[in-house]
């Protein structure tokens, strides 16, 4: 089980290497509306984002997360932080009407 704190700031460890997005002016919030490509879909989207994450955060190891998000990262953009060109994308828009 989680310990206090965790699933909340786990959320976010988790969404961010979902994502691939680590850095310091992404927060969740940010992240979920880049993900979704408007405030009214991120609102939409949130429960079913986190319900997704809930479902496997107690066997989450959110060192391993962030090490394997920074290696990925580092794959891809030769450092550890990234952040998206544009706060929307297209290829990670949630479809808000199939929720």
């Amino acid at each position: 089980m989680a310990h206090h704190g965790e699933l909340f700031g786990g959320f976010g460890d988790w969404l961010s290497h979902k994502l691939l997005i680590n850095h310091s002016g992404w927060w969740w919030p940010r992240m979920i509306l880049h993900m979704a490509g408007s405030e009214e879909n991120a609102l939409k989207t949130l429960a079913v984002t986190y319900r997704e994450f809930a479902s496997i955060a107690d066997g989450l190891n959110y060192y391993d997360l962030k090490n394997d998000r920074n290696a990925m990262l580092t794959a891809l953009y030769g450092k550890t932080s990234h952040e998206p060109e544009s706060l929307t994308n297209s290829d990670l828009t949630y479809e808000a009407s199939n929720l």
